[in-house]
């Protein structure tokens, strides 16, 4: 995964970079992330598993209530896969902030394809746990 300048503890995400997420920035410099689908994504019915969709939207989540340097972990997080994904499909993610309060955050993200289709929306409830190292 590329350097971003996202905090040490969401840099060094293992799994992210083993399934292919790339980080990027949008428009407004918030963190952008896709995955393009291929073999090693696919399942028995060669649509993409829904587990790498899942980790592409746990980790645009992360990266959100994570973004003001005081460490957030998930509490919840409600998934709704909404058409499949296909060999070749580019994924990203597009994240809005419902809420933020001092220990509970809620965030929406949305999963599309190239063509701006709906993949999966989820849902995610963070809880905040301390402050980031510098």
């Amino acid at each position: 995964m590329q350097d971003q300048g996202f905090y040490p503890h969401l840099k060094s995400d293992k799994f992210a970079a083993l399934i292919g997420i790339r980080e990027d920035k949008d428009e407004d410099g918030k963190p952008l992330l896709s995955l393009k689908i291929e073999e090693h994504h696919l399942n028995g019915v060669d649509t993409a598993q829904g587990g790498c969709i899942f980790t592409l939207a746990d980790y645009a989540f992360a990266l959100a209530c994570n973004s003001d340097r005081r460490i957030s972990v998930a509490l919840n997080l409600s998934t709704h896969f909404i058409n499949p994904a296909r060999l070749g499909d580019v994924l990203t993610t597009k994240v809005r902030e419902i809420s933020r309060r001092r220990v509970i955050s809620i965030y929406e993200i949305n999963v599309i394809n190239q063509d701006g289709k709906s993949i999966a929306t989820f849902t995610a409830t963070a809880y905040r746990i301390g402050e980031a190292e510098s």
